[in-house]
């Protein structure tokens, strides 16, 4: 099972004259689980075409007491993913 999420990150930019410009940047990400593992690439356009860039294999979740535990389906792991990892990656 596949999915795709998007991270925006806002970045705020003052000119010498005081003046504030917003610059927003766009990211997506594609969560793949086959076997029980999340796998998690990085999605970018070079020259027209779509090219995916793996930058996480998951086989289990982190879980807040410092264990590990399997992840119950494709859901949980996209949950898991979007709750926990996403937020920390720039």
């Amino acid at each position: 099972m596949q999915k795709d999420t998007i991270k925006e990150i806002s970045t705020n930019f003052t000119d010498e004259e005081g003046n504030v410009s917003t610059v927003v940047t766009t990211s997506t990400f594609r969560m793949n689980y086959a076997a029980d593992t999340l796998t998690i690439s990085r999605v970018k356009i070079e020259e027209g075409q779509e090219v995916a860039t793996p930058i996480m294999i998951q086989p289990w979740k982190c879980l807040p007491n410092g264990s590990t535990s399997n992840f119950a389906n494709a859901q949980d792991a996209f949950d898991w993913f979007e709750e926990n990892i996403k937020p920390t990656i720039v």
